[in-house]
């Protein structure tokens, strides 16, 4: 069973899928690299975007990978894809995919998704 939390007071919202899951809706990219700043390697954090939109692709799709690496100094992130297509480690810009879970939407569960066991 999962419970869900509040954390550093940023807006959250139950998502669909899942239960017990919780993401954060981060409104602004200060609030993002902020909850970034508390990420740490123990941590897994899956995260919904857009995929065609990280990826300059044409196609708009949701796509959720496992956030494994934040290094600030370079503004940069590494995820864990599972798509059989793709390479499994992946480094990103955090503007990129910040801009990439927005395109995706709220309304689509796009953001950091982080579950706590209880």
């Amino acid at each position: 069973m999962f419970s869900k939390k509040n954390i550093n007071d940023i807006p959250m919202e139950e998502t669909p899928h899942g239960s017990g899951s919780r993401k954060i809706i981060v409104p602004t990219y200060k609030d993002f690299l902020n909850k970034l700043e508390t990420y740490s390697n123990n941590h897994d954090w899956p995260v919904c975007f857009d995929w065609g939109k990280l990826h300059n692709q044409d196609s708009q799709n949701g796509h959720i990978c496992v956030l494994d690496c934040v290094n600030l100094q370079h503004k940069t992130i590494r995820v864990v894809d599972p798509d059989y297509f793709s390479s499994k480690w992946q480094i990103h810009s955090i503007k990129k995919m910040y801009d990439a879970m927005v395109f995706h939407g709220k309304g689509n569960s796009a953001g950091i998704w982080e579950l706590e066991k209880v």
